[in-house]
């Protein structure tokens, strides 16, 4: 596996990774939420981030991270992380986790749904801790954010 830079030319095979993972582990969505998000994420979202990706030993894209731009006022954010439901498992979230700690110096923090109990358990296997909770995401919806950070 390798980590790499992503960039536009990749967005139709990171909105494929999205999907399959948010059908996978993102349950409390139903399928009006998932073509709402959809465009979002491939229109807005995508281009307010640094892109790293996961790419498997035949060069295809497994999993990929967005990282807020650095910024002095405020640790180093982690806005979004997915993995292809194909190869959750298989260690390409540890990576991408392990390679924005090393970007970021170890301080990182994160927003994980609360309604998905695997990503919580997750980032807190990776040493993340709870410091917050807000009532509705970014949007303005009724999905809980646990707000996460971690310090090395």
């Amino acid at each position: 596996m390798k980590i790499k830079a992503v960039n536009e030319k990749d967005f139709d095979r990171i909105i494929e990774i999205w999907e399959s993972a948010v059908r996978a582990t993102h349950f409390f969505l139903n399928e009006n939420d998932i073509n709402y998000y959809r465009p979002q994420i491939r229109e807005v979202y995508l281009h307010q981030v640094d892109l790293l990706g996961a790419f498997d030993d035949d060069g295809l894209l497994q999993g990929f991270m967005g990282l807020s731009p650095k910024a002095a006022d405020h640790p180093e954010r982690l806005e979004m992380l997915f993995v292809h439901d194909d190869v959750r498992g298989q260690g390409l979230g540890r990576a991408l986790i392990e390679s924005a700690l090393a970007l970021a110096g170890g301080e990182l923090e994160l927003e994980v749904n609360e309604q998905n109990p695997g990503g919580l358990l997750f980032y807190e296997k990776m040493g993340f801790e709870i410091i917050g909770r807000q009532e509705v995401d970014s949007e303005g919806r009724p999905f809980p954010l646990l707000k996460m950070r971690h310090r090395s």
